[in-house]
Parts: structure tokens; C-alpha cells; sequence
């Protein structure tokens, strides 16, 4: 990945992309996720916790789940259950955003956070045994909170509230789609997640016919679960950890360019290394993706509210095809952002074009020039993809050393020792 960290990119980025999972500091991998997969485990218990002290049936009141990614069914069956006194209730994770020019702001962001946090105390209390964060009622007047974030919160205000063990807690979210957006919702504190946006695109993309097999649903969502399961166990093991049950609110992690007051509020003891963005920027950001999708103007993007194959072939816009009789090009679509390979316009990328073209000319044609340009360029990217490119030297008011004063390389080295294990996988 030569994309910039989070915190040096220009572009909107969720708060998942922020954090980075620590790893175990050892020259060989702490378990081996497919020759040591029986040792392994990603089953959940959903539910309240009984009493570890005592010897009490209610330990065995909870859901016992194989896979805790939920699919479609299994996320409406847990929001419907009322069985025996087990049932769950839904929380809203969005707030309100109808005008452009009444923007939500950080005290609304704040003020909706509080909300949740004290909707799911009181639900526990009512004696809800389970919490469902939902953001499916995100459309063109309501903007998301983010996922991570109302996760965190609610965890860390159910733990202050001595009400965490009480509850399960489940999240259906739009935002999340990768192994680490996953990783993340456990390790903060969730129990069970269901990507609905995920499962829908998918749903959508063959229906439009650009699978190469007709997949049923189910087939999609076994696919995607099994990816979960190679992907949840690859990222476990790097910290030596064999269940998902231990890995749960671990929170094993550490976030780049996060302000205090956001770990503070919602991963309390999850460090954070150097500050960077606060609620204002959060919210910021939410709003940049909303804006894509449900635009205040019709002009904005290519969203469609009926979007189908035969919309695809018929709709224009200003009098313009909107899209080519081969149905190849999509000129007015949601813009690609260039996370994952290099787009123009897109994000900044370690290894642009430009610059490798520049390598094989200088390397082919001994040209000096060539590899001066190429110099320039990769300086100006290692500036905005790394943190060391952030780094500067000082050299104003400094008085110089005289060349005679400093050892030399060959008096230095003596003193430099080796370890008998490699050094290259321990963070010194």
C-alpha cells in the first residue's frame, strides 16, 4: 500500500483508516493461520455475561454465534427476536443533515454521541439483552455518525456505567467493508457486525451481470463470509491470538494522527502517538462522502435513486448519452478516489507514473536530467505520503562542528553490536 496514512491525506478518509494494529515483535509469526487453524477459533457468544464467580444456567443464555458476520437474515432475525424475555433494541447512528447551508457541526456530532450513549444505557437497563447500532436510516437528510466512532463511545460509556457485561452489542454499518474495518469493530468492543452495504453492492453488481458466474445470494454471502474468516484469522495471528473471543475489545491497536479528545471519548488507552484530527474533521469528512452519494445538487454526481441496467442505457443528463451503447464507460458515476491504484486527480500514490517513466529513461539513457526530474518527484512524494518526508533539519542558528572534532566511521562502528535474532521485524 504506497498511499498516504491517513493523516497527510488530502482526500476523506474514514476513521478506520487512522489506526494500525500492533503485532507481536518476534522474528517468526506468533501462529500460523492455515497450518494452525485448528487452534483458532472466530466464535462469539451474543448476549449478556453471567457471573464468572458462580455456577449459574444463565451463562448459557446467549446466542452462540460460528461466523459473528451477519448476514442479511441474521441481522433481522436478532433486530426481530422477543423470545423469553430476549430481546434487543436498535439504535440510531445518524443525524440529521437536510440543507447544505445548515451543516451539521461538531456540538451536533457531540450532542448525537451523548444521545446514543445514553439510549443504549437506558436500553440495558430496561433489560434489553442485546443492542443493535444501525445506520440504515442514512438518505439524502440524514448523514451517517461513524461507525468506529459510535462503537467506541458506546463501549467505553457502557464500561464507565458498570453496564458493558450486561449486553451484547451488534452493529449494522454501510461504512464497513475490509478485514480491518472488521478487525477494528471487534477490537473496540462489538460483538457481531453485518455489512449490509457490502452485501447490497454485491447483490447489485450481479444483477447488473458483472460477475462472471450467476451467484445466488446465499453463494455471495458465504463468499464474503468465508473472506471474513481467512482475513479475521490472518490479522489475529500476527498478534498471537487464537480467538476472536480474546481479540474482542482488546483493543489492540494504535492510531495515527488522532487527536487526545477522541481517544479519550471513545478508546480510552488506545495510544496515539502523534495528535491529528478531532470531531470537527471527523464530521468534516462524513460530509464529503455523503455529499458524493446524496448530492444537494443534481449536478453533482451521477446518483440515481432508481439505478438499474435498463436506467444505465437510457438516462441522460443535459441532452448527453450518460453512458456508451456498450455500457463500458460510465461518465457520470461516483468518482473513484484512487485509494488502491493511481487515478488521475485521484490520491497521492509512493509510485506515480511520471516517475517510474523517468527511472527507465534515466537507467536506459544515462540521463542525467531524467534523474534529476525523477529525484525531484519522489522527494515531493515521500513529503506527502510518509511521516518521515514531514521531517525537516535546522540549520538556522546553529554553530557548525569542525570536521576534526568528529570520530570517525571507523572508531563509530566499533561500538555497534547485533543481537542473536534479526532486527528486522522489532520495532528498536
Amino acid at each position: 500500500n504506497d498511499a498516504p496514512l491517513a493523516c497527510l491525506s488530502l482526500k476523506p478518509r474514514l476513521l478506520y483508516e487512522y489506526f494500525k494494529q500492533l503485532f507481536a515483535q518476534v522474528t517468526n509469526p506468533p501462529i500460523d493461520p492455515i497450518r494452525e487453524s485448528l487452534v483458532m477459533s472466530l466464535r462469539l457468544p451474543l448476549g449478556p455475561e453471567g457471573n464468572l464467580l458462580a455456577k449459574e444456567g444463565d451463562h448459557a443464555r446467549r446466542i452462540d454465534l460460528d461466523c459473528p458476520l451477519l448476514s442479511l437474515d441474521e441481522m433481522h432475525a436478532i433486530k426481530e427476536m422477543d423470545m423469553e424475555g430476549y430481546k434487543s433494541a436498535v439504535i440510531d447512528m445518524s443525524m440529521p443533515y437536510e440543507d447544505a447551508s445548515k451543516r451539521p457541526t461538531s456540538d451536533d456530532l457531540m450532542k448525537e454521541l451523548s444521545r446514543i450513549e445514553t439510549q443504549c444505557a437506558q436500553a440495558v437497563r430496561d433489560g434489553y439483552k442485546v443492542i443493535v447500532l444501525s445506520d440504515k436510516a442514512v438518505g439524502p437528510k440524514r448523514a451517517p455518525i461513524d461507525t468506529l466512532l459510535a462503537v467506541g463511545s458506546v463501549h467505553q460509556h457502557l464500561i464507565n456505567e458498570k453496564l458493558r457485561t450486561l449486553v451484547g452489542l451488534a452493529v449494522e454499518s454501510g461504512s464497513a467493508h475490509q478485514v480491518h474495518h472488521y478487525a477494528l469493530i471487534f477490537g473496540m468492543g462489538a460483538d457481531a457486525v453485518c455489512p449490509y452495504l457490502c452485501y447490497d453492492a454485491l447483490f447489485r453488481t450481479r444483477d447488473e451481470g458483472r460477475l462472471p458466474l450467476n451467484y445466488s445470494d446465499a453463494e455471495l454471502t458465504d463468499r464474503v463470509k468465508a473472506a471474513f474468516d481467512y482475513g479475521v484469522r490472518k490479522t489475529m495471528a500476527k498478534m498471537g491470538i487464537s480467538t476472536l473471543q480474546s481479540y474482542r475489545g482488546a483493543q489492540i491497536f494504535e492510531a495515527l494522527g488522532v487527536h487526545t479528545d477522541v481517544m479519550d471519548r471513545a478508546f480510552t488507552g488506545t495510544p496515539s502517538r502523534i495528535g491529528g484530527i478531532n470531531f470537527d474533521q471527523i464530521l468534516t469528512d462524513l460530509l464529503r462522502y455523503h455529499d458524493m452519494a446524496f448530492p444537494k445538487s443534481s449536478d453533482d454526481t451521477g446518483f440515481r435513486e432508481n439505478y438499474s441496467i435498463s436506467s444505465r442505457t437510457s438516462y441522460t443528463k443535459g441532452g448527453q448519452q450518460a453512458f456508451d451503447q456498450d455500457d463500458t464507460k460510465d461518465v457520470f458515476s461516483l468518482p473513484n478516489l484512487g485509494d488502491f491504484h493511481y487515478r488521475d486527480g485521484g490520491e497521492l500514490h509512493y509510485n506515480e507514473p511520471e516517475q517510474m517513466a523517468l527511472l527507465q529513461e534515466a537507467s536506459r539513457k544515462n540521463s542525467r536530467e531524467a534523474y534529476a526530474r525523477y529525484k525531484e518527484i519522489s522527494h515531493r512524494l515521500v513529503k506527502g505520503v510518509t511521516l518521515r518526508g514531514q521531517l525537516m533539519l535546522r540549520t538556522d542558528e546553529i554553530t557548525p562542528i569542525p570536521i576534526d572534532e568528529v570520530e570517525p566511521v571507523a572508531e563509530i562502528v566499533k561500538r555497534f553490536t547485533t543481537g542473536a535474532m534479526s532486527l528486522g521485524s522489532i520495532s528498536t
